[in-house]
């Protein structure tokens, strides 16, 4: 699975793998490192689910262009408890990441659903079962 990477410094702890004995510890990173980081795992800004990354508004849908919209994949994150749904949208070489708690979610959901074939049964066959990824294309560009 690809995920959009961004570079960011990371002033939390983040766990370091020692090779020599195997172990993995954790280890505060010095405030001027920066790392490449899938977007999903960035923390988040703030208290709630409302204060997920970026909110989906009409800057970012105006970067997916259903006309170059590629393959939009629908899968769901086990988080222990609950299932996070995510989405990934290909267009032309990028790789966008997207999940359900971020706020504008339905906005892309209803613009996505304007693609030609797009598959309208995507939530159900991702949906179940509970705790299994259920990786369902909703639409892929022949």
């Amino acid at each position: 699975m690809l995920w959009q990477l961004t570079t960011q410094r990371l002033p939390f702890p983040v766990p370091r793998h020692d090779p020599e004995t195997g172990r993995t510890a954790s280890a505060q990173i010095e405030p001027e490192a920066e790392f490449q980081v899938p977007t999903h795992l960035l923390p988040l800004q703030g208290v709630g689910t409302s204060a997920q990354m970026p909110r989906i508004d009409a800057d970012v849908l105006v970067q997916l262009p259903l006309t170059d919209v590629g393959k939009v994949t629908f899968y769901k994150r086990d988080e222990v408890t609950t299932d996070l749904i995510c989405c990934d949208v290909v267009v032309a070489d990028k790789v966008w990441s997207f999940h359900e708690e971020q706020v504008g979610w339905d906005l892309l959901v209803d613009h996505l659903q304007r693609l030609p074939q797009f598959r309208a049964d995507w939530f159900a066959a991702v949906s179940q079962p509970p705790f299994a990824t259920s990786e369902t294309v909703a639409f892929s560009r022949q």
